[in-house]
């Protein structure tokens, strides 16, 4: 009677974790874009800097802007259903804004994301917001670039 082995068993390699690559886990930072006037994806787009240009693209109909980096891709999404809420409404219409965009991306990518968005917020002006009630802390150009160390703070807490 022949032996039974197993045909999957590992064949010399006392350390399968070093063959396989390490993949950092998915991280997801969302904000939301609130710009002044109707700033539309594809002025998104023609804001994103020099650097950047030849990697975004816009998809018109759903009014999406992606920017493609390293990780990921930073997306500028119409956020407009996500506001139904009356209380949200009646603040939009108080600061004048008409255009909501949720901006999302990977954590991996936060300073070529904040630059993006520096570059956004320059151009087109307006605020990065957060996804709380009051939608603080918040950030215009001039601050926008202590996203990414308070978002690594936030992330070792």
């Amino acid at each position: 009677m022949k032996k039974k082995t197993n045909a999957f068993k590992n064949k010399g390699n006392k350390d399968v974790t070093a063959i396989v690559k390490r993949v950092p886990p998915r991280r997801i930072v969302e904000y939301y874009y609130f710009p002044e006037g109707d700033v539309s994806a594809r002025d998104i787009m023609n804001a994103v800097g020099d650097a950047f240009a030849d990697k975004a693209d816009i998809w018109p109909d759903i009014n999406l802007c992606a920017v493609e980096l390293e990780a990921d891709s930073l997306i500028f999404q119409d956020a407009k259903e996500c506001f139904i809420d009356p209380a949200d409404q009646a603040w939009f219409e108080k600061q004048g804004i008409t255009r909501q965009y949720q901006a999302s991306w990977h954590s991996a990518d936060d300073q070529a994301a904040v630059q993006i968005l520096k570059n956004v917020l320059e151009t087109c002006g307006g605020r990065i917001c957060s996804d709380t009630d009051d939608f603080e802390p918040s950030y215009g150009a001039e601050e926008v670039g202590r996203l990414a160390q308070e978002a690594v703070e936030n992330r070792q807490e």
